[in-house]
């Protein structure tokens, strides 16, 4: 499915094209959805406006279990850092990336452990200067062979994991000023598709309601054609009773 979006006059002009082959029967299936809506559009958000603090991180969870090479920051309460892995941020310049970690612990949540014990592992490849803001529990847990110097700065647990849990309901307070703001509410994707919002302003915000596009988003992916200084926001609804359904985010190049 191809998704287009242009503006006629004041309005929103979204157009969509389903094609679908029948390799049986030797048929091609057509279809063309048309939308056509109000425009309303803001300036385009950055990530500070959205995140707030929470932008000097790469990852803010409850919870990170590294079972791959990491070349990002994070703010956590619990870490597990699979034996041999390390994190190793590729940059440049003297600018100092934080990390917070309430606790290292021995044993990810699928139950794997590490013959040993864990450790926060900042290897060789780390070009940036770091803080490593730890619960006072976890500091003899960081092993450091950056290639820039590392401060590790023991804190006390309950300090650490008040800091990591400001971030969390900030992140979630936002998202939910946003979720009722819709641009485009693409339906009946079930196949991989492409966003194209060229037709669009730039330096807008675009909001995608991106519950119906879930399943294709995960499965098949997306690729998505934007001008320079758009801000896409995907707005997908929160279900704490579907903990089990996880949301995977490929790559972005």
């Amino acid at each position: 499915m191809i998704i287009q979006v242009h503006i006629v006059q004041d309005y929103i002009y979204s157009y969509r094209r389903d094609k679908k082959i029948d390799d049986v029967n030797h048929i091609t299936h057509d279809q063309f959805l048309f939308d056509l809506k109000k425009a309303n559009f803001e300036d385009a958000l950055t990530p500070e406006d959205v995140l707030g603090e929470a932008s000097e991180y790469g990852i803010i969870a409850n919870r990170y279990d590294q079972f791959v090479h990491t070349e990002t920051n994070f703010a956590v309460n619990y870490f597990f850092q699979i034996k041999d892995q390390s994190i190793e941020i590729d940059g440049s310049g003297d600018a100092v990336i934080p990390f917070r970690v309430t606790s290292i612990v021995d044993e990810a949540e699928d139950g794997t452990r590490n013959e040993g014990g864990t450790e926060l592992w900042l290897a060789g490849g780390n070009k940036v200067p770091a803080d490593v803001f730890v619960g006072n529990n976890s500091n003899e847990k960081i092993r450091v062979t950056s290639l820039k110097p590392v401060n590790i700065i023991k804190q006390n647990e309950d300090k650490v994991e008040q800091y990591v849990n400001s971030l969390i309901s900030g992140g979630i307070d936002s998202s939910r000023s946003l979720d009722s703001n819709v641009t485009i509410q693409p339906i009946g994707v079930k196949d991989g598709c492409c966003l194209d919002t060229t037709g669009l302003p730039d330096g807008i915000t675009i909001y995608v309601d991106a519950d119906e596009i879930m399943d294709s988003i995960t499965k098949d992916g997306w690729h998505m054609k934007k001008l320079p200084n758009q801000s896409i926001v995907f707005n997908i609804s929160s279900n704490a009773d579907d903990k089990d359904k996880p949301l995977t985010i490929g790559e972005f190049y």
